[in-house]
């Protein structure tokens, strides 16, 4: 039942004090729902602090504005339609209301005031209008529940300490419009993993501090840029650059997935002596990826980076050829699957995996290096749709993502630069 409501002079009775338009204050902080009268217009400062039994609120559409702690401390709160008619929502008007689970801010609206839903520990669904312009300090602090939000591409700025402590958030997407975010904005989200940031947008002091520990903050269009440089360098013969490139065919990282481009690549680096690049290119021809499978050219790779310390390729020899580095017995057996080893094929059947003229070349030459070159040189079947055998197969190659190696390369300018300066010079 709603409060009784008595006009007079002073607008006063024993639940709301109401005068003329404005609902002054609630005296009662028992109630558990009121149901705000159609005439009222202005929600007073402060009007329902406190009042931690309030469970419902109604508000009419004669409503234009809900001022600041209006609702502050009603932890019972669970929900608030907020009419269209609303057009300021002040600093703190819903702080602490614990319970509430979500809101909906109406178009009218045009900025969220600094604490409005702070300590919304509930909050687990806010719909924000593409009217908008800024999101103020600690508007959606500690609202731990809070999993995702799209920011509409009005949002020119979000303050200090905005979505501090939203454990929860782990999507984000920050529009073009937004040309600064303040210090701590999204510090302790520590559920959130990478936000992509306009080229021009200014980021504050600790902006992402204590998020998630693999958190990756990237700007619009950096990965992009990253590929077009590692291209120029690769092609230009940085090994590094060449490998790196390599990778980001085969995980279909920053470019669209490709495993012939991957092979190629992955020979070239391979070709300059690059363990990693050798056991990449080895396991490509071992699970048939972007090239037919051949097991012995799989085994020559491996013992090509195994030879320079490559724990992988080391493992992959000891796993799948039963082959030591170190020592040359079973060198011959290169070709022949684990499960093979166990039973020796009889001389007059060729193995089906390995030509046996490679065994025989194998047997007579401590020469790896010269056998990989000349086998390099015959031209590959490239299977584009060649996908690998199975998941336990490819998991411990797929273990390094082909962008992190950029880590690797202290100045990828300054090497495309000296190369085409030598290039030049050529001419």
């Amino acid at each position: 039942m709603s409060p009784r409501i008595r006009k007079a002079d002073k607008d006063l009775n024993e639940d709301l004090i109401i005068k003329k338009d404005v609902l002054v204050k609630c005296m009662n902080k028992s109630l558990t729902s009121v149901v705000v009268p159609d005439y009222v217009k202005i929600i007073n400062k402060g009007a329902f602090e406190g009042c931690s039994n309030l469970n419902t609120i109604v508000l009419s559409d004669s409503v234009t504005e809900i001022g600041s702690d209006a609702f502050n401390g009603c932890s019972n709160l669970t929900s608030v339609a907020i009419p269209d008619s609303v057009c300021i929502i002040g600093p703190g008007a819903f702080w602490g209301c614990s319970s509430l689970t979500s809101v909906k801010i109406p178009i009218s609206v045009t900025e969220i005031a600094p604490g409005t839903f702070w300590g919304c520990s509930n909050l687990v669904s806010v719909v924000i209008p593409n009217s908008i312009a800024e999101i103020g300090t600690s508007a959606f602090s500690r609202c731990s529940r809070l999993a995702s939000v799209e920011i509409p591409n009005s949002v020119m700025e979000i303050g200090e300490y905005a979505f501090s402590f939203c454990s929860h958030l782990n999507s984000v997407e920050i529009p073009d419009s937004v040309t600064k975010i303040g210090d701590y904005a999204f510090s302790g989200c520590s559920s959130l993993n990478s936000i992509e940031i306009p080229n021009g947008t200014i980021i504050g002091t600790n902006t992402f501090s204590d998020c998630s520990s693999g958190f990756h903050c990237r700007r619009v269009g950096e990965k992009e840029m990253l590929i077009k440089e590692l291209q120029h360098a690769a092609i230009l013969g940085n090994v590094i650059a060449q490998f790196t490139l390599g990778d980001c065919y085969y995980t279909g990282n920053g470019v669209e997935k490709n495993y012939a481009e991957a092979v190629k690549w992955y020979r070239q680096a391979a070709e300059q002596g690059d363990s990693e690049a050798q056991f990449a290119l080895g396991e490509c021809y071992y699970q048939g990826i972007g090239l037919k499978e051949d097991k012995a050219k799989a085994a020559k790779w491996f013992h090509k980076a195994a030879t320079q310390g490559n724990d992988r390729a080391q493992n992959k020899l000891r796993k799948c050829f039963h082959i030591d580095i170190g020592s040359k017995k079973n060198v011959i057996e290169a070709g022949v699957p684990k499960e093979e080893n166990n039973r020796k094929p009889e001389v007059e059947e060729p193995n089906d995996l390995v030509e046996e003229s490679d065994l025989d070349y194998l047997d007579e030459t401590e020469d790896w290096d010269a056998f990989i070159e000349e086998d390099g040189d015959e031209e590959e079947e490239l299977l584009h749709s060649c996908v690998p055998e199975s998941e336990e197969e490819s998991e411990e190659f797929e273990e390094l993502s082909g962008l992190d190696y950029l880590n690797e390369i202290e100045d990828l300018d300054a090497f495309i630069e000296e190369e085409e300066s030598a290039l030049f010079r050529e001419k």
